[in-house]
This record gives structure tokens, sequence and C-alpha cells, in this order.
């Protein structure tokens, strides 16, 4: 009866983990290759290049790319690397998310590149296990509250 009761609660917790006020802040792609930065220049660190998914309550979203900075826990998106920044919406459509976005910021662009990209429409896949991952394109995200500040900064510049 006791593993009955355990399973139950852990079945309610999942099913309420992913609803939209859960979705909201950062999720850092999962696979990024971390690499250490030279002592010199920052002692205990390491950078990595990803892509970070940023929701929020309001139904905002964008999509990130650039270079992490990782120390011990703090998670920190780089402010002097390349980074590209896509905007738009989220909804949640059944057990899975829809998000509609644009290209709005990219530092190193081709030429005669159009800034404001093609509208994209994707689904979000929730994947209910330890850790709560969104599959993306293909690529697993998870939860990084360390990356919120900075995720929430580079959205918002790119308006």
């Amino acid at each position: 009866m006791r593993m009955f009761r355990w399973s139950f609660v852990a079945l309610l917790l999942l099913l309420t983990m992913c609803d939209g006020a859960d979705l909201s802040g950062a999720w850092i792609q999962k696979d990024i290759k971390w690499v250490d930065v030279p002592a010199d220049i920052a002692a205990h660190e390491k950078v990595g290049n990803g892509g970070i998914l940023h929701f929020q309550d309001d139904g905002s979203f964008a999509l990130i790319y650039c270079t992490i900075g990782r120390r011990s826990k703090e998670y920190k998106i780089s402010g002097g690397d390349p980074r590209e920044v896509h905007r738009g919406t989220w909804k949640r459509k059944g057990g899975q998310f829809a998000v509609t976005y644009r290209l709005v910021e990219k530092t190193i662009r081709a030429v005669g590149e159009n800034l404001q990209g093609a509208i994209t429409d994707a689904t979000i896949e929730v994947r209910q296990r330890r850790p709560v991952t969104l599959i993306f394109e293909k690529k697993a995200f998870v939860r990084r509250p360390e990356l919120d500040k900075s995720a929430a900064e580079a959205a918002l510049l790119a308006r």
C-alpha cells in the first residue's frame, strides 16, 4: 500500500511539473560540449556553445544560440561572443507546447541576410522523467534556473 501511495504522489507531481507556470525560465541544451577556459583568463571556468529556450509566463518565448560560461553551478550567457536570438510566443497544446518564433538578432550576418527571419512554427515535447526534459528540434533541454536572468536579458535586448 505504501508503494502505491508514493507512486500516486509521484504521478501527481509529474502531471503538474510542466504546466504553463512551471515552464517559465531558462532551459539549456543538454549535450553541450564544455571546454576549459585557460586558467590565466578565468580559472575554474568552462564554456560551451548551445541553445537556450526561455519561456515567460506572459506567453513570450526566446530561442538563444550562444556561448555559455559555467563556473561550478553558475551559468551565464557570454556578452562578448556571437549570438543568435529568435523571439516569439508559446502556448500549451495538449501534453506538448506549440511555439511560433522568428530570428530578431544575429551578431554575425551573411551578406544580404534579412534580420527579420521567416516565421517558424514548432512543437516542444515534454518528457516527464527526472529531470523533466523538453525535446525541441531533436535536442534535449533541461531546466537551469541559474540562467534565468541572463536569458531574460538576452531576450529583452533583442527586441
